[in-house]
């Protein structure tokens, strides 16, 4: 899980899965790898059930939102692609901290 900082000082929390890999690379290197989509969630649950409808080209030049249903519960919110690109750069500098998360 990562937190961004906003202008009132409060911190936003991110959720994402990744590979031990991948977990790895951000602990050394504190960006996230990129990834086909390089979605991020504002709640756990989306983060571990995945079921994205993508559009083509998007990834190296902007963020996609997109609203989700979790089937479970049927709770709608936005999940963050943050794509290849700058979008990913903007957030990876942002990055106040993490976390690892059990699921």
């Amino acid at each position: 899980m990562w937190g961004l900082s906003e202008c009132d000082g409060s911190v936003e929390r991110f959720y994402r899965t990744m590979s031990e890999e991948h977990y790895d690379i951000l602990l050394r290197t504190n960006k996230i790898t990129a990834t086909r989509e390089t979605f991020i969630s504002p709640t756990r649950a989306f983060s571990q059930y995945p079921n994205m409808d993508m559009r083509k080209g998007w990834t190296y030049t902007n963020a996609y939102f997109k609203t989700e249903t979790l089937r479970s519960t049927s709770t709608q919110q936005i999940n963050i692609g943050l794509g290849k690109g700058k979008v990913l750069d903007i957030f990876d500098e942002n990055i106040l901290s993490f976390l690892k998360v059990t699921i």
